[in-house]
């Protein structure tokens, strides 16, 4: 059995330069031959802020008003340059970059040529370069990255109505100043980034969905497991391949389940649907009611010489989640003293309550400690 594929990790070193808006484009930052004239040296994942202080160029951030210092950070656009090699050993099919985070807005390029636009901070971007990949020679690649216009002023006292530039994209709202954070908006590659080598058949985010069947004891008995997922195939023509499924224990020892299915793949993507079980499975609870017990699903894709084209993996609980109405709405409003909340008095008030693995909870948010005692808040029962 050989292997197919590779996942070859572009974190660490990169290099960093901060520039006037489209001062980068006119320098042409984005040839393989341009070397920055102020580099800082960055870590990633990391934030443009962070690789500063480690630079030593900045103050710490969270000492007294060191906050305010860094507002500059945000009016420019950040300019990160990584190199790096295919071994030439890694010879697939298919090379794929895969952006795990970026925040707010990027443009890229691979060896000077144009990969696009990315937008948005908790999107995974993918990104096809199997014409642009050699393996055994360098490879640049430049990205070009910006918070949203005027995101330095929507904050206390800032020049802009609070709300209305963090509204405007999806950035975590806490960044741009909350209760407990200063204002930081995040500039960077603030998760990993990937080459993703694949044989021709790539397995795309696979889905687990789990139904309980329960005793007479009201103990779980079985589990169905089914596992929906996307197959792109890049071949010419209809592929005869298989699918070997494994699922095991994270925290826990049991006997692995192991499945197959052999299936035709079409050129693109192809909708797939595979179904297993598990017997008397361990069960995913709460906090506070139980061990959060969870499996580990493993996949690959072989070709009819048994080739490795693709491997991927996913982690998930086997939990049932209910809603049962409430007997009493009105008991339940005055009990938690919410008759003065506008959504209490429209329509009947908090008519269900949620239900897990068949046991009644309070559903709370989460809970802050400070000086040694929790500090609970947005507790309530829906």
């Amino acid at each position: 059995m050989a292997l197919r594929y590779a996942y070859l990790s572009l974190d660490g070193p990169w290099t960093i330069e901060g520039m006037e808006f489209e001062e980068g484009l006119a320098r042409r930052a984005y040839d393989p031959t341009y070397q920055p004239r102020n580099p800082v040296p960055a870590k990633v994942p990391c934030i443009v802020q962070a690789a500063l202080f480690e630079a030593g160029l900045v103050e710490d951030p969270y000492f007294e008003m060191n906050a305010e210092k860094l507002l500059w950070v945000e009016d420019k656009e950040w300019w990160f340059f990584k190199e790096f090699t295919v071994p030439e050993e890694v010879a697939g099919r298919k090379y794929e970059l895969v952006f795990e985070g970026i925040t707010y807005r990027a443009n890229v390029w691979l060896n000077g040529i144009s990969l696009g636009h990315l937008e948005g901070m908790f999107l995974r971007h993918r990104l096809d370069v199997t014409r642009l990949i050699v393996p055994g020679q360098k490879n640049v690649l430049v990205l070009r990255l910006r918070a949203l216009e005027h995101s330095s002023e929507d904050r206390p006292g800032g020049k802009v109505k609070r709300g209305m530039v963090r509204s405007s994209g999806v950035v975590a709202p806490f960044t741009y100043w909350w209760n407990w954070a200063p204002h930081i908006v995040p500039i960077g590659i603030w998760k990993s980034v990937w080459l993703r080598v694949t044989g021709g058949a790539s397995i795309q985010d696979p889905f687990v969905r789990t139904k309980i069947e329960w005793d007479e004891c009201e103990e779980a008995a079985r589990a169905e497991v089914k596992i929906g997922l996307e197959v792109e195939s890049s071949f010419a023509g209809q592929e005869r391949v298989r699918i070997l499924g494994r699922i095991t224990g994270v925290d826990f020892t049991c006997p692995a389940i192991e499945f197959k299915r052999d299936l035709i793949l079409s050129p693109g993507v192809n909708q797939i649907e595979l179904e297993t079980a598990i017997e008397r499975p361990k069960l995913w609870w709460p906090n506070g009611m139980g061990p959060h017990h969870l499996y580990r699903l493993e996949l690959m894709i072989l070709d009819e010489e048994r080739n490795v084209l693709d491997r991927a993996e996913t982690e998930f609980g086997v939990r049932e989640l209910t809603m049962l109405k409430n007997q009493d709405d009105l008991w339940v409003q005055e009990v938690h003293g919410q008759s003065n909340r506008l959504w209490s008095i429209v329509g009947n008030p908090y008519p269900w309550t949620f239900c897990i693995n068949r046991q009644r909870f309070f559903v709370r948010g989460d809970e802050l400690v400070t000086h040694g005692q929790p500090l609970s808040f947005l507790r309530g029962t829906l």
